[in-house]
């Protein structure tokens, strides 16, 4: 039945993303944290994001500006693992303390707390008419690949930071997200080879058990990139305010649970 349920979450998450308006990563990662430990589940995430924006990346090559991702890229890969670096030294540290709720035990981290706030964070900036209308000009770009890259490693968030220093770099709709894609693609390509060494680490210790969950992730992969495959061809993005109401409830009741150690 775990199976059964993972898999149709993760697949139906894409199709989320697409008719409430929050970015594909920012709706994963506190999903997979619901199923796996919450190393695995951002490792996870940054996968499927990866993979989406690969796709994508590579259907519209033409598209891409190559400036402004070398601009955006020279910043963003050393945001991006300095942020992985700072959440694979959290992610080895022990509960700071554990408390027991209905015969059911809980531990409040650092890291959970960490990424929760993250998520509350960015849940309602990506919300806010007046932030996301917010714009900043081309010379900025270098400071957005820094802290796009930074809070991607950190928390697995970046699209809420990457739009608005990319919006103003005088390119099409179809060259921003093609070049956007792009950016992601190098984000994650960074952050995901400083998680896969914390996942070797955890695996020693004793934390995660790779050869018992194994089949689950890749199940959750698979699902979660069909699903963003599917909703990309088959579903027009159009944004629906009940969608990102549920959406917004649901994304800040799993941020403050993470923050409190009960998921």
């Amino acid at each position: 039945m775990e199976y059964i349920l993972a898999g149709l979450v993760s697949f139906a998450i894409p199709l989320l993303a697409l008719v409430s308006g929050f970015g594909l990563g920012t709706l994963l990662l506190p999903t997979f944290a619901i199923f796996f430990q919450l190393p695995v589940a951002i490792a996870m995430a940054a996968g499927v994001h990866l993979l989406n924006s690969l796709f994508h990346a590579i259907g519209s090559k033409d598209l891409v500006n190559r400036k402004v991702l070398v601009l955006f890229a020279v910043t963003a890969v050393p945001g991006a693992a300095l942020g992985a670096f700072l959440f694979s030294i959290v992610a080895m540290h022990a509960d700071i303390f554990q408390y027991n709720i209905a015969g059911m035990d809980h531990g409040f981290s650092l890291v959970k707390a960490i990424v929760g706030l993250c998520i509350v964070a960015f849940s309602l900036i990506e919300i806010n008419p007046q932030t996301t209308a917010i714009r900043f000009d081309r010379q900025f770009i270098p400071l957005g690949g820094f802290i796009s890259g930074f809070f991607g490693g950190l928390a697995g968030i970046q699209s809420a930071l990457r739009h608005p220093f990319l919006a103003k770099a005088q390119l099409s709709r179809e060259a921003a997200n093609a070049t956007g894609a792009a950016c992601a693609c190098v984000v994650d390509t960074t952050r995901l080879i400083i998680y896969g060494f914390l996942l070797v680490k955890l695996t020693k210790t004793g934390t995660i058990y790779p050869s018992i969950e194994t089949p689950m992730i890749l199940l959750g992969l698979l699902l979660a990139f069909g699903g963003s495959w599917f909703g990309g061809q088959m579903i027009r993005k159009v944004l629906y305010k009940e969608a990102q109401l549920v959406t917004l409830v649901l994304l800040l009741t799993i941020g403050v649970m993470l923050m409190f150690g009960l998921i």
